[in-house]
């Protein structure tokens, strides 16, 4: 079991693939660290395919601040969203990007790509950056680490966000499209 300690960590939540952007994030989250950034970073998903991430890991500058934790329970996982920092889901492309949503149903702020679904889902309730950005990643989360209160302001932000795509109200906005 992981020792979970409250907001001294960014989670980053995806299947091990190139869309995902592991490399970039780590990138970012050196940079994050050499600006005196406090925070480690946890990495949980599948291994999927053509990255390895334990390579990527030990080639970065700060290597003993990121933990990969492969796959972990629903249990672990809505422990870790609780208590993060903020989510880092930097993704290229997305057909949806559900753990945009699990962040923010569960009160975590979410640095997300300024692309397709990852935009249309984080807008107005993440903090929205250019994927292939080493600096805007790492200068968002400097940002939310250091600032409690807007962290605060995107916690109910996504929520209330997050709100916005449960069943009961999509079935409200099927019944207007029905009136």
């Amino acid at each position: 079991k992981l020792a979970i300690q409250k907001t001294d960590y960014f989670l980053c939540v995806g299947t091990i693939e190139p869309r995902k952007n592991h490399k970039t994030t780590i990138q970012a989250f050196d940079k994050y660290c050499e600006k005196g950034g406090i925070c480690n970073l946890i990495i949980v998903g599948d291994r999927g395919w053509k990255v390895n991430i334990n390579a990527l890991i030990a080639g970065a500058k700060h290597p003993s601040r990121i933990k990969y934790q492969g796959f972990v329970s629903n249990e672990t996982l809505f422990e870790l969203y609780e208590n993060a920092v903020a989510s880092v889901y930097v993704s290229y492309y997305e057909g949806f990007g559900f753990p945009i949503l699990e962040s923010m149903s569960l009160g975590c702020p979410v640095i997300t790509s300024n692309l397709g679904s990852m935009k249309e889902i984080g807008e107005g309730a993440a903090i929205l950056v250019n994927p292939e950005s080493v600096d805007e990643i790492s200068d968002a989360m400097t940002l939310v680490a250091s600032n409690n209160e807007l962290r605060s302001i995107h916690q109910k932000l996504g929520m209330a966000r997050a709100d916005e795509f449960t069943w009961k109200a999509l079935l409200k906005r099927l019944e207007a499209v029905i009136d």
